[in-house]
């Protein structure tokens, strides 16, 4: 004579488990576990179900969604704790420099360049014996340019702090003398 399959609520098949009535619902939902009828599950298939899946999970095959994207979290957290240890490596070999250094050097450099540039109408005045009103012309081109320049960078990138080559009417004073 055939067996009568055991059927339990979710509760009662939740405490055989060790999960809530809520997870039995939703691996009810998956075809983990067997419902036969509205809050009644076969406790032999449910369990059997169960012990299924977690063996799937186990060895890394099907249905294990939730593992796999653990796994795949695993993987991508070692990935970015090589990728760290690498950056940092680089850097105590002097391989890498931080963006912000190479900022403040390229406008140590612009500003450099740009006071050398101002400085070449009063030197071309000095070395050919020349009054500085008639070197105007050679400053005022040279300004023109520095602030093309300077507006074409703005626009590109515009700068976070006072890093333009913009001359006031103080450098013009100081600068024609």
């Amino acid at each position: 004579m055939p067996s009568e399959k055991l059927t339990v609520s979710a509760k009662e098949l939740g405490t055989w488990l060790d999960v809530s009535d809520r997870s039995i619902r939703e691996m009810a939902d998956k075809g983990i576990v067997i419902r036969v009828a509205v809050g009644k599950y076969d406790l032999q298939a449910s369990v059997l179900g169960v012990v299924r899946h977690q063996r799937a999970i186990a060895a890394g095959r099907g249905g294990a969604t939730q593992v796999l994207d653990l796994a795949e979290q695993r993987a991508r957290h070692a990935k970015e704790q090589a990728d760290n240890l690498s950056i940092k490596n680089a850097q105590l070999r002097g391989e890498l420099v931080s963006a912000e250094e190479v900022g403040r050097e390229w406008e140590d450099m612009i500003r450099t360049a740009g006071a050398a540039l101002l400085a070449v109408p009063s030197r071309c005045a000095d070395r050919l014996g020349l009054e500085r009103f008639q070197t105007e012309t050679i400053d005022r081109e040279i300004r023109e340019a520095l602030e093309a320049l300077s507006n074409e960078t703005a626009a590109r990138d515009p700068p976070e702090g006072d890093g333009g080559l913009e001359t006031t009417a103080e450098d013009d004073a100081i600068d024609m003398g």
